[in-house]
């Protein structure tokens, strides 16, 4: 039993530093090193999330997409540890995945359900959409056809065990965050407890779950922040914006970004025509069309030179750069290029042939 869980325990941490690729058409995953640790062989990959990752021999058209099964899990070795079998799948959350069922009926549209690690059906399929677990709870929705015509159409919250606990009366539910999530009612969104019990009464157009103490609003035409009470702390001035993250948040004021503080005052002033939030102290920003990276003080630490650019995670970013394709670490280096990977590849097909 030791020696099980211990290479139990080597595997999920080995998966959590991989990072997936593409070649040609195939995606696989490498280390931080960039050593390939799961050779691309698959049309299409999710994310390692519990040590399992979501893989397809075919690439996704929509959720809702009818292919054939053909939808499994591999571990941080590639082996393939849930057999294809589902009609569609996403990551694991809090021990779970949502995975859909292939046949949808006819009258009640019953495709998605959840699976635990071993592939158990831990919530039999039966709702028509399905969030992810966050805080103990995922959000289905109940939905019943005839034909084409929907006689109801509503949300509501399940826990691991499968239990309805928060009743499908909403017209729309996102995941809890912070002890709370977004509702819409009538029209308007607002925030419940874990309970269903209402905290913040339906008020704004949109919003997002809690992010360090505040959630994004929109009321009316604009964006701010409230906190728990449902009290602006931020008023609504901006005319977009993202999640407070390590203290700062991407706001977007006469189409430019820049970062403010949880004081609503600007850090970093709106100079961006497109920016991401801050990862590991670095936000990707677009400056004169090429993409560069700042720190938390608006310094630029990676010149502007990227086609595309996303954020860092656990030391890497994925950009683009001309035919280079990859990753690169906190200095700029590259350390997997597809397209080095791709002309190597060729010249020792060319060379094997002579």
């Amino acid at each position: 039993m030791l020696g099980i869980a211990l290479i139990s325990i080597v595997i999920g941490s080995r998966s959590q530093n991989l990072f997936r690729v593409v070649e040609g058409e195939k995606r696989g995953f490498i280390d931080s090193t960039g050593h390939v640790v799961v050779s691309p062989r698959f049309r299409y990959a999710e994310d390692f999330s519990n040590s399992l990752a979501l893989v397809s021999a075919r690439m996704p058209i929509e959720e809702s997409d009818s292919a054939p099964t053909s939808w499994g899990y591999i571990d941080s070795t590639g082996a393939m540890r849930l057999h294809p079998r589902f009609g569609y799948g996403r990551s694991f959350s809090e021990g779970l995945a949502a995975v859909r069922e292939n046949d949808p009926g006819t009258l009640t549209n019953s495709i998605w359900g959840f699976i635990d690690t071993t592939g158990h059906a831990a919530i039999v399929p039966q709702y028509y959409s399905v969030g992810d677990f966050s805080e103990g709870l995922a959000w289905v929705q109940t939905q019943r056809r005839l034909f084409l015509f929907n006689l109801t159409d509503k949300f509501g919250y399940v826990n691991k065990k499968g239990n309805l606990v928060i009743p499908a009366r909403f017209e729309q539910a996102g995941n809890f965050s912070e002890g709370l999530a977004p509702v819409r009612v009538d029209g308007k969104l607002g925030y419940i407890d874990r309970y269903g019990t209402e905290i913040i009464p339906p008020q704004f157009e949109m919003g997002s779950g809690f992010s360090e103490g505040m959630a994004r609003v929109k009321a009316g035409a604009r964006w701010g922040y409230i906190n728990r009470k449902g009290n602006f702390i931020i008023p609504p001035g901006f005319e977009d914006c993202r999640d407070f993250s390590g203290g700062l948040a991407l706001v977007q004021d006469s189409g430019r970004w820049g970062f403010i503080n949880r004081a609503g005052k600007y850090l970093i002033t709106p100079a961006y025509s497109k920016a991401a939030s801050f990862t590991e102290g670095l936000a990707p920003v677009l400056i004169d069309g090429r993409w560069g990276y700042i720190d938390t003080t608006g310094q630029t630490v990676l010149p502007p030179r990227y086609e595309e650019a996303g954020k860092f995670r656990k030391g890497l970013a994925w950009v683009r750069l001309g035919e280079m394709t990859g990753y690169i670490n906190h200095g700029g280096v590259f350390i997997w290029d597809t397209g080095l990977r791709q002309f190597t590849r060729r010249l020792d097909r060319q060379n094997a042939s002579k």
